[in-house]
């Protein structure tokens, strides 16, 4: 388990976005009680978590978005992302075979 400096240390992400995005609810550790109260302690697949709401963050979706695909596990969230890269990818072969047959 990791610490959140553990986490900003492994992700490049500074403690105090961490921090922020914690207290928006934005990334949901797991919490373990110790002899001083509450911790937020970080798993492997916590990390691997925040790599990827960064990432879909980093592409212009909303945080709000990505903490229900990333997170939550929101169905619903998840296929609007999966439409979005559909017409991505849509759009790209589509520019892809115009600029093949301009060459031609």
């Amino acid at each position: 388990m990791h610490t959140l400096s553990g986490v900003a240390q492994r992700t490049g992400i500074s403690p105090c976005t961490l921090e922020a995005w914690l207290h928006r609810g934005f990334i949901h550790p797991q919490t373990r009680v110790n002899g001083s109260g509450h911790r937020n302690l970080f798993s492997e697949e916590d990390i691997e978590k925040i790599g990827l709401f960064k990432s879909l963050s980093n592409l212009g979706f909303s945080k709000t978005l990505a903490s229900k695909i990333v997170f939550e596990g929101d169905t619903e969230a998840m296929n609007s992302l999966l439409e979005i890269f559909k017409r991505l990818v849509g759009l790209t072969y589509a520019g892809i075979r115009g600029d093949l047959s301009a060459q031609g």
